[in-house]
């Protein structure tokens, strides 16, 4: 987690904080690459001691940078995984190589101010998606690395008529889910053919500050917004192996199978490799683990029943009394060399 005097990494479960590194002016965006040692930051502030034209590589074992990315423009993120970086900008995305930060290729996209993307996160499948160059258009495409040297056709998903707000591949990356600006219609496609499969509605009032995930297994779909709810969709597996619709807006449209309310108007959800539990990461720093059980849900809305269906659980990252201890998360099967 970026903040002002750094960056902190803390372990949610059980929730404490294993590390923070103090950098001089903040850092307003950062990632891990997985479990590792290797960091990826974007400085910011008045006298930053990192600019916020650089992507910063941290290398929290050696604590030090082992790696830069210079831009005329600030970057507004970056994507790790194994074998690439990619650093999203306004109207371009730039693609790396990993071990030497060698530049592979470089899309064009539509003004992307919020710094759209996403990446499948199986190191089996190359696969991203970006913005496309028509508004509400979401290319995916392939890239290259050391274990993958095959393309598929890129393919170009004219998903909504709206300026798009969020877009995300599942665990396997089979499936991407996204949302316009109006926030009230979620799409599901299939990543290999481009084809809809479903369209979940969130609500008939516009809604931004959209999050939007999957659960490890793909059996449901989570969102967020500046609404304070939190909706559950299921994915039906019979649904999605029958045969896709022509069009993209004559679907029919599903409601969430159950909803509650959260505190924060600004809220992402990370899922787990539990499918029976989340977390909720709210603007004021707040944690909020979930627990719930599918299957009573289900049989609830059956039932009819109003019975609770979600139990939630608190942690503020600003609590001074975590415990802090330095772990060795380092990663050796590469290394990482800037220019």
């Amino acid at each position: 987690m970026g903040s002002e005097i750094g960056f902190h990494i803390f372990h949610v479960d059980p929730f404490n904080l294993i590390s923070e590194r103090h950098i001089l002016g903040g850092v307003q965006y950062c990632q891990m690459l997985y479990r590792t040692n290797i960091i990826a930051f974007i400085g910011t502030g008045k006298n930053p001691l990192y600019p916020s034209y650089k992507v910063l590589l941290y290398d929290d074992k050696q604590q030090k940078c082992v790696g830069e990315l210079q831009y005329r423009e600030p970057p507004l993120a970056v994507h790790l995984r194994r074998d690439v970086i990619v650093v999203i900008l306004a109207n371009r995305i730039c693609i790396y190589d990993f071990k030497h930060l060698n530049l592979q290729n470089q899309i064009t996209t539509l003004s992307n101010p919020e710094g759209l993307f996403s990446i499948c996160r199986m190191s089996i499948k190359n696969l991203f998606a970006c913005p496309g160059l028509v508004e509400g258009q979401i290319r995916i495409s392939t890239f290259s690395s050391s274990t993958h040297s095959t393309h598929s056709p890129t393919l170009f998903l004219a998903a909504h008529q709206n300026k798009l707000a969020f877009f995300d591949f599942n665990h396997e990356g089979n499936l991407l889910v996204s949302a316009s600006e109006k926030g009230t219609i979620l799409r599901l496609f299939n990543t290999e053919n481009g084809s809809l499969l479903r369209e979940f509605r969130r609500g008939s009032q516009i809604a931004c500050n959209l999050s939007i995930a999957f659960d490890i297994l793909s059996s449901y779909l989570l969102c967020t917004s500046n609404k304070s709810t939190l909706h559950l969709f299921l994915i039906n597996e019979n649904k999605l192996n029958k045969k896709a619709k022509k069009s993209y807006f004559q679907s029919s449209e599903e409601k969430s199978i159950c909803q509650t309310s959260v505190k924060s108007k600004n809220t992402r959800i990370f899922c787990t490799l539990d499918s029976n539990c989340f977390y909720l990461l709210s603007d004021n720093e707040i944690l909020t683990k979930v627990k719930f059980n599918l299957n009573v849900i289900r049989n609830q809305k059956k039932k009819k029943s109003s019975k609770k269906e979600f139990s939630f659980h608190s942690c503020a990252f600003q609590n001074s009394s975590f415990l802090q201890k330095e772990v060795d998360c380092s990663y050796s099967p590469f290394f990482v060399s800037g220019k």
